[in-house]
């Protein structure tokens, strides 16, 4: 108990050197009662220790937030100018497609000269009585190096007729339309009225 005692003179001793002064008997009373609720005395050095700490994290917590901000902002930019540059992208394939072909459909163009594919194409007909299947003049055609949509265009530009199927067993033929280009028989109906185009029809049923 002396010890005690002297122990709690020494602390009543510092703690009235402060700017308040109090009795012994009520440094007494608030060290019974600090001792009652358990409660230990904080010091000024513990709460501005505290209150550092909180503002510090508060602090760090801020400038995360504010990395993150331009992190996004910097993730949005990078994926609008990828979308931008990915749309680029297509429409440069794409142009460079539409050029090809259209490339591609010149050159054919330019490599096909009716004025060999029409007089090659009468002498055909002529040799087949002036008609014939198509797919039969496809077929030579073909072996020429001209395909059957240079055989058509040819026929529009000469005047050849073009006879289409007129059901799923007949097949489409090609006939001369000039009158003077026929003989025989067949001019003979044409003066009497016989059209080519039902001379062509009229065969093609044979």
């Amino acid at each position: 108990m002396g010890d005690l005692a002297a122990v709690n003179g020494f602390v009543w001793e510092h703690f009235s050197m402060g700017k308040k002064r109090v009795s012994r008997s009520e440094y007494d009373r608030r060290l019974a009662r600090r001792r009652a609720t358990g409660r230990p005395r904080q010091t000024r050095a513990v709460r501005h220790d505290i209150q550092s700490s909180a503002l510090t994290v508060a602090q760090l917590a801020s400038d995360v937030r504010e990395e993150i901000d331009i992190l996004k902002a910097e993730i949005s930019a990078g994926q609008r100018t990828l979308e931008e540059k990915e749309r680029f992208l297509a429409n440069l394939l794409s142009a460079a497609g539409i050029q090809r072909a259209s490339e591609n459909g010149m050159r054919a163009h330019r490599t096909i000269r009716y004025d060999e594919v029409i007089p090659w194409l009468h002498a055909t007909l002529r040799t087949e009585g002036n008609r014939a299947f198509a797919v039969e003049v496809y077929r030579r055609a073909e072996d020429r190096g001209w395909s059957k949509w240079a055989v058509r265009q040819a026929a529009t530009q000469s005047g050849i007729g073009y006879l289409r199927g007129w059901n799923r067993t007949q097949r489409a033929i090609l006939y001369l339309t000039d009158v003077n280009e026929y003989k025989g028989e067949d001019l003979e109906r044409i003066s009497q009225g016989v059209t080519p185009e039902t001379l062509a029809r009229e065969w093609g049923v044979r």
